[in-house]
């Protein structure tokens, strides 16, 4: 995160088993792509969450055209396409070619799903 701020009130979230985990913090980040700097503001920091995941709503709210094609996803923004993830599986993930894999381990994220295309799974793979 490039600001950060710690959240006074508590911010409970309800994931789908019912359990209530709290959002710590608040603050920016930067997704450096070949093409462009994305910012997104009001980002949640939620540790027990157990993974990063991007929200499109939040991406389209901030301005941004959001493509899933067979194999990648980009973003458009004033005219401007980059690619943002690719796809493994039914999972779309944040690409980050420039960083070592211990670094793309810790800010890879979850960018999407195709349900009709997934496999029966456990509550915790969903929430992965």
């Amino acid at each position: 995160m490039i600001t950060y701020t710690n959240i006074s009130k508590v911010q409970e979230i309800t994931i789908a088993d019912g359990k209530k985990i709290k959002a710590k913090g608040v603050g920016a980040i930067e997704i450096v792509t070949e093409v462009t700097t994305i910012t997104l503001t009001n980002v949640w920091h939620v540790p027990d969450i157990g993974g990063n995941i991007m929200s499109v709503s939040h991406m389209v709210d901030a301005g941004y055209t959001v493509e899933f094609g067979e194999s990648t996803c980009s973003v458009r923004k004033a005219g401007v396409r980059t690619l943002l993830g690719r796809r493994l599986g039914s999972l779309y993930y944040l690409k980050n070619g420039s960083a070592t894999k211990d670094e793309r381990e810790q800010i890879e994220a979850n960018l999407g799903l195709i349900t009709n295309q997934s496999p029966c799974a456990s509550i915790d793979i969903w929430h992965r």
